[in-house]
């Protein structure tokens, strides 16, 4: 009976300080960025190291850098693109190879090529040049090619014999366009501040992520913004 009553007081003193915690402008921006990054809640141990963290004068963009540069984070990256570009769900193999190829410093775009480059790829597509590059812009920029960019990337991939990297080469190259660019820029901001960017923010943003800037710079940016602090605030 008594170790029955201490673990409802227990159970009762953590959720009154849940409920604190989740009303403190603080707690709700890092419940928040938990949920938009990492897609769940914060633990408690979670919740009082950065509510701590926040309430000493922290950075909120430093935070925001914590949460995409680690494993967890690029565990469900890697897991999308498989999901995007292979349509099935990545090996615990496929995983950990990915997770130290970022953690050694691949980029998001190079990650994305190298399963473009896979024969798994090629093959899902139809298996021949003209439905790889269809596949290819239909996955990068949701559209299909005109006959002009068709033909440029068809040419790379009979410049030789080197299959799959020749594909990885060809997803750099539409990685590297204004196009792509732009949408991923919106859908950053779509995702963290439910709204599509303004031209000004667009545009710099655009030439930051030309620059080979990593997008989870951006990410960083927008999190650590007055705005996103407000809606996680009224939310």
């Amino acid at each position: 009976m008594k170790q029955n009553l201490r673990n409802i007081g227990r159970i009762a003193a953590f959720t009154m300080a849940s409920a604190a915690f989740a009303a403190d402008p603080a707690g709700k921006l890092v419940i928040q960025a938990y949920e938009d990054t990492l897609g769940r809640a914060p633990n408690r141990i979670e919740y009082n190291t950065w509510l701590n963290y926040a309430k000493a004068g922290g950075s909120r963009t430093q935070f925001a850098a914590y949460l995409t540069s680690s494993a967890e984070y690029r565990g469900r990256l890697a897991e999308g693109w498989y999901q995007q570009f292979l349509a099935r769900d990545a090996t615990a193999g496929e995983l950990n190879f990915a997770g130290q190829m970022m953690m050694n410093g691949a980029s998001d775009k190079e990650m994305r090529a190298i399963l473009i480059g896979l024969d798994e790829y090629y093959r899902r597509a139809g298996g021949s040049n003209e439905r790889f590059v269809h596949q290819l812009y239909a996955d990068l920029l949701g559209r299909a090619p005109t006959p002009a960019e068709a033909n440029a990337i068809i040419a790379v991939l009979v410049s030789n014999n080197l299959i799959g990297l020749l594909q990885q080469q060809a997803a750099m190259l539409v990685q590297g366009t204004v196009e792509f660019e732009q949408r991923q820029l919106t859908d950053i901001y779509q995702k963290y501040l439910r709204r599509n960017p303004y031209t000004a923010e667009l545009n710099f943003g655009v030439q930051m992520l030309l620059m080979d800037v990593p997008e989870e710079f951006e990410i960083d940016k927008v999190m650590g913004s007055d705005e996103y602090l407000n809606f996680a605030n009224h939310n």
